[in-house]
């Protein structure tokens, strides 16, 4: 009795429609990140009243530079993302009480500014649009790992209820929406 050997497996083929993206991923890291307390909050009292609040600076800011390499024969094009992140932990007014409380006044607040480093691999100069729609969808996607970890271990030590960011989810909007 023989046993038969099974077949290597194929290599996978690429989608026919499948194209390189046009960026592709140099660097991840903090370019700032802060932690502050409220001045009328500590964080040792046990029941304190506070809600969370996550904030995104929309599509965040876009740095293009490019140069030419020591051999001169085409130049390397780069695009910086930077986006700002916060979340901030706001004292509620206790039950019973008519007490407002200031919107101002704060019992924590963790903010990040992340970037994003890509190298263009198209032709020519890129398009201000591509960089826009890559900024709003890929770049956020790379940096949102960090910015959850980052947001975590700040909460945990400031002695703060840890919140567990969400894992993203990026919908495209349609034409109709």
């Amino acid at each position: 009795m023989t046993s038969r050997k099974p077949a290597p497996p194929l290599p996978p083929t690429p989608h026919p429609t499948a194209t390189k993206p046009p960026l592709v991923l140099n660097a991840i890291f903090i370019k700032k990140g802060e932690f502050l307390l409220g001045k009328n909050f500590d964080p040792t009292v046990a029941g304190q009243a506070i809600d969370g609040e996550f904030s995104l600076k929309d599509g965040g800011e876009i740095e293009q530079r490019h140069f030419l390499p020591d051999d001169r024969s085409k130049s390397l094009h780069f695009c910086r993302f930077v986006l700002h992140f916060q979340f901030t932990y706001k004292l509620k007014a206790e039950e019973g009480t008519s007490a407002p409380i200031n919107n101002d006044e704060f019992a924590a607040k963790v903010s990040a500014e992340i970037a994003v480093d890509y190298l263009f691999l198209g032709t020519g100069e890129p398009e201000i649009e591509l960089f826009d729609a890559w900024g709003k969808s890929n770049a956020l996607m790379h940096v949102w790992p960090y910015w959850r970890e980052f947001c975590h271990s700040a909460l945990t030590r400031m002695n703060l209820p840890v919140v567990l960011l969400p894992l993203l989810n990026i919908t495209q909007k349609t034409k109709q929406e």
